[in-house]
């Protein structure tokens, strides 16, 4: 059920719910059961069901408790030993945990490793061949044995090895897609692509055989073609379900920008997307905001887009990793050249969607002012600003700013950093004044704008006054102090 994306995202939770409590139930009849173990830590996982490295690592430190000597335990510390440099222990151990299914790739890939940093490639080379002839079909040792090959300007060989490979198992799908990878890492992409369409035109014919087609094409540069494959494909509105127009959508968006009627297709099959799917995931809204705006269409209508997402599930997601995919969607509109209707969309989700937790919170609001700073917008992040102050009380929770009276002003210095660090000079001097307009004794924000103006050439009364008046109210601050230094130096005193 997790793995079903046309499952309702309610449902696959339930289902991944079920499968931490039945993995822990198994643990606690008998903690020695490997595979519970290894399902508990895969959910935790970066790519797994539920992202949590915190929990992945106790998981970790619970096995290493209760079954020291299991395969997972053991791969983690042979892990912990590469990083150390400790590579005879890697080496040793990664020998046994290759045996062992589960763990047979990841170790082969820290044996290599070790045995490549210890000099000793030969003896890399003559494992993992005695590895291949004992496997009756290919299997991890096969494409490690071909990296090597490549890395070490055995080119042929390893073609060669895949072919007689290929020849000796042609129900094995395998050599052929490691061959076509070789083909593409060493420059030979007509091949690859050629090998590819031969291999998926014995496929059954269907949806599935189409959008692996038009994947090819477009990773084989024939946008065109591509492109006529999903109108094919998407001809008939109830053809699709939800994840395979999800999967046609993204492959759309890889096409080049000049590949006609791009966008409209994009947005016609996000509406269509909706309207099967009352919860839309936010790559969806990512590609429609993308294409509305591509095409020029009032930014109504993709803030339109940005409001319902923020009640979705992933778009009203609380945590750390709901705000990331908030900030890819800000990203690309950035790249699009539309980074006021990214920020927009940032603050949108700060101010009016569902509550977040104050990581997630500060990492939103964070973003959508370096976007204003990276554009030189001071006026819209001081504005937003003033709301979060509004909205929240003091803010940022954690910021330690000194010489400063009040939280605004507070608030506005913490800013003028991002402006400082992100934009131009000019963004964080207008941040600056308005700190020192709202709280005339900020020694700080006066110190800082006095450095800015004297790194940008600048010598005049103005910027002799707004440091010697910082060193005044604060005589013994360290930055204060190194501007007033350098200031003397200019000076030539």
């Amino acid at each position: 059920e997790t793995m079903n994306p046309s499952f309702p995202d309610d449902q696959r939770l339930k289902a991944a719910a079920a499968i931490i409590e039945s993995a822990e139930r198994a643990i606690d009849l008998d903690p020695a059961t490997p595979s519970a173990w290894s399902i508990l830590a895969s959910v935790y996982e970066p790519d797994g069901l539920m992202p949590d490295p915190a929990k992945r690592r106790a998981v970790i430190d619970r096995l290493a408790v209760v079954a020291p000597n299991s395969p997972l335990t053991a791969l983690h510390t042979t892990g912990a030993d590469l990083s150390a440099g400790r590579l005879g222990a890697v080496i040793e151990r990664a020998r046994e945990l290759a045996e062992i299914p589960e763990a047979e790739q990841s170790a082969i890939d820290m044996l290599i490793t070790a045995l490549a940093r210890e000099g000793r490639l030969d003896e890399a080379d003559a494992w993992l061949r005695a590895r291949v002839d004992a496997t009756p079909l290919a299997s991890p040792p096969l494409g490690s044995l071909v990296i090597l090959l490549q890395q070490t300007g055995r080119v042929d060989e390893a073609e060669a090895l895949l072919k007689e490979r290929l020849a000796a198992h042609p129900a094995d799908r395998r050599p052929t897609r490691l061959l076509e990878d070789l083909w593409r890492r060493t420059g030979r992409a007509e091949l690859a692509c050629t090998s590819g369409r031969q291999r998926l035109a014995a496929y059954p014919e269907g949806v599935r055989r189409s959008l692996q087609l038009a994947a090819l094409d477009i990773e084989c540069g024939d946008d065109r073609t591509a492109m006529a494959t999903l109108r094919t494909l998407t001809e008939d509105p109830d053809a699709l379900p939800a994840p395979q127009l999800l999967e046609a959508i993204l492959l759309a968006q890889r096409l080049d920008a000049f590949t006609r009627g791009r966008d409209e297709f994009v947005l016609a099959m996000c509406d269509r997307y909706a309207a099967k799917q009352a919860d839309v995931p936010m790559q969806v809204t990512t590609a429609r905001a993308l294409a509305s705006t591509r095409l020029g269409r009032p930014d109504t209508e993709s803030l339109e887009v940005i409001g319902r997402a923020m009640w979705t599930s992933e778009g009203g997601d609380s945590s750390l990793e709901g705000a990331d995919h908030w900030i890819l969607l800000a990203s690309v509109l950035s790249d699009a050249y539309r980074p006021d209707l990214g920020a927009e969309a940032l603050r949108r989700r700060v101010l009016d969607g569902p509550p977040l937790h104050a990581d997630a919170q500060l990492r939103l609001a964070t973003a959508a002012m370096a976007i204003d700073a990276s554009s030189g917008d001071a006026d819209s992040s001081i504005a937003f600003m003033r709301r979060l102050l509004e909205r929240l009380g003091p803010w940022p929770p954690a910021a330690t700013m000194t010489g400063v009276s009040t939280d605004e002003s507070r608030a506005l210095l913490w800013l003028s950093t991002i402006h400082a660090l992100v934009g131009e000079d000019r963004g964080a001097a207008k941040v600056l004044e308005e700190v020192i307009r709202i709280d005339p004794e900020s020694a700080m924000a006066k110190n800082n704008l006095g450095y800015a103006l004297l790194t940008r050439g600048r010598l005049d009364a103005e910027v002799v006054d707004l440091i010697e008046s910082a060193h005044r109210a604060a005589p013994d601050e360290p930055s204060i102090l190194d501007s007033l230094g350098w200031l003397r130096y200019l000076q030539g005193r």
